[in-house]
């Protein structure tokens, strides 16, 4: 139980930290803006900047590794959304408004649905030792490939599309971050056991596949974030883009590791959670635009 408690401390944490590093970078640009002109070198030179990008690159990574090691890959998009909080409220002192009522019950919504995922307690507990098991390896390939297979498709496929094509490449765009977060307890225990003196052909292979794999979703993921931003309205995109990543623990958890329900009422408050963290998204979503601008 307290192994538990700490991990969903942890995913809570992580998702602080990464929303909390994006505000502190919006508002050091904020800080150094002339008209709408931004320059770099300016930007660079701001600590309030630098403290942002160690928000996101070093203390979200950590705190996302210790959250994965505590409670595995199933209930960390959920516990991570609690960012959108961070965003909503840092967003009132950046911009000088007020959050609106829908705005309210949506921060609201976000605190019930990662109340109701932390309830369904659908924690797995990671080995590499899985990795020798022939069934576990063919679900996850399975799932691997039909995750970058939808994400191409999606992505690329609705680039050529003239109806509703930011938001098919909203949800292609969010499919590298859902693959990314299953492999990321392979990449943080095969690190662990390499740094332990461990080092083994069969550590090293899970290490060498899952650090490709974390790299190449994270980095073209952002790349095709940014693209699918800048083809449709953010405040659609940006919560259109979570849908796979707050959908796929399900799968992840009861598919790919197979594991039974802790409880029968595991699957209502998972489900639950996720309808309202996803709702309050779609809320959120304009907030989200109006501080990008």
């Amino acid at each position: 139980m307290q192994m538990y408690v700490l991990g969903v401390f942890f995913a809570i944490s992580a998702g602080i930290a990464n929303f909390m590093g994006q505000i502190f970078q919006k508002k050091a640009i904020n800080d150094v803006r002339v008209g709408d002109d931004v320059s770099m070198k300016n930007v660079v030179k701001k600590p309030l900047w630098i403290i942002g990008l160690l928000c996101i690159v070093a203390f979200t990574t950590v705190l996302n590794g210790f959250a994965q090691n505590f409670i595995g890959p199933a209930l960390i998009p959920g516990l991570f959304s609690s960012g959108l909080i961070v965003l909503a409220v840092g967003s009132v002192k950046i911009l000088g408004e007020r959050l609106r009522k829908d705005e309210w019950f949506a921060l609201f919504m976000i605190i019930g649905g990662i109340v109701l995922v932390s309830f369904s307690r659908l924690s797995i507990e990671t080995d590499l030792e899985r990795f020798r098991d022939t069934a576990f390896v063919i679900r996850l390939s399975i799932a691997s490939a039909v995750l970058i297979t939808l994400w191409l498709t999606l992505f690329y496929g609705g680039k050529t599309m003239k109806k509703h094509k930011a938001i098919v490449m909203a949800i292609g765009s969010g499919m590298p971050f859902a693959l990314g977060n299953i492999w990321m307890f392979a990449l943080v225990d095969s690190l662990g056991e390499l740094l332990s003196g461990g080092f083994n052909a069969f550590n090293g292979a899970v290490f060498s596949i899952s650090s490709f794999l974390m790299a190449s979703t994270q980095i073209l993921g952002l790349v095709h974030v940014s693209k699918t931003l800048a083809a449709g309205n953010a405040s659609i995109v940006v919560p259109m883009q979570q849908l796979p990543q707050q959908i796929m623990p399900v799968i992840t958890f009861f598919v790919i590791f197979a594991l039974p329900s802790p409880s029968p009422v595991s699957y209502f408050f998972m489900s639950g959670g996720i309808l309202l963290i996803v709702t309050a998204g779609f809320l959120l979503g304009k907030r989200h635009i109006n501080l990008d601008r």
